[in-house]
């Protein structure tokens, strides 16, 4: 219909400019005309529809369809240098401890994101948990609420001996074994499967829960309290 209404309507009086302004009246008239189909584009989906089929550029065709939705946003601790994003079972049969998951009723069954890194001997499991409001806080601006790392390994003595007067940790048990609550950062010390002294930091400025099951050792990083941390360290059974 617009269209129809500008080939019958009158024709502009460009023969009476001079020549050197017939083109900028064109491209005038051009940008009137778009104008218009603006206008009833955004007013008529019949309309939209219809310009839809004709109107183009060059090789590429303008056509009206359904938004394709949301940028993916980056997979939970992708920027924490975890190593390889994988799945449960690709972790699983990459070491020769089992994984153990929480079983509380804050997270749920699989984490958001599983990572394995070659890191310490033995092979190393992190397991990422998206933040959740009212239940796991996020941790800095990583959008990560808890990270929980799991690899072959003990806790080193000396480690364990300046933590014992460390006023930012304490001792504390995790059903009936030793663990070490730090608050804030801090670099772990630890021995790796085969004996040797290795030290990380941890991935997260937040609280970490330490302790060694089975010849593994688990490390909880979160914001959560001591109180928090031991339920979920305690229900990986």
């Amino acid at each position: 219909r617009v269209t129809a209404a500008i080939r019958t309507g009158p024709a502009p009086r460009v023969e009476r400019l001079p020549r050197l302004l017939s083109r900028p009246v064109a491209v005038f008239g051009t940008a009137v005309l778009l104008v218009a189909i603006s206008a009833t584009l955004a007013f008529s989906p019949a309309a939209r529809d219809a310009v839809a089929d004709f109107l183009g550029i060059g090789g590429v065709r303008i056509e009206v369809g359904p938004s394709a939705g949301p940028t993916p946003t980056a997979a939970p601790g992708e920027n924490l240098s975890l190593g390889v994003a994988t799945s449960l079972e690709d972790a699983q049969e990459r070491v020769d401890f089992d994984i153990r998951l929480p079983n509380v009723a804050d997270l749920p069954a699989a984490p958001d994101s599983v990572y394995y890194s070659d890191f310490p001997v033995g092979g190393r499991v992190s397991l990422v948990y998206r933040a959740r409001p009212g239940s796991l806080p996020e941790t800095s601006t990583t959008g990560v609420g808890l990270l929980l790392t799991e690899f072959q390994g003990s806790i080193d003595g000396d480690f364990a001996k300046k933590l014992a007067v460390d006023q930012q940790a304490q001792a504390t048990e995790v059903n009936g074994r030793l663990a070490i609550w730090v608050r804030g950062p801090h670099t772990v010390f630890f021995l790796d499967a085969e004996g040797r002294p290795q030290a990380e930091s941890l991935r997260l400025s937040a609280n970490a829960l330490i302790w060694v099951d089975d010849g593994v050792t688990f490390r909880l990083e979160s914001e959560l309290t001591l109180k928090d941390s031991l339920t979920i360290a305690e229900s990986m059974t």
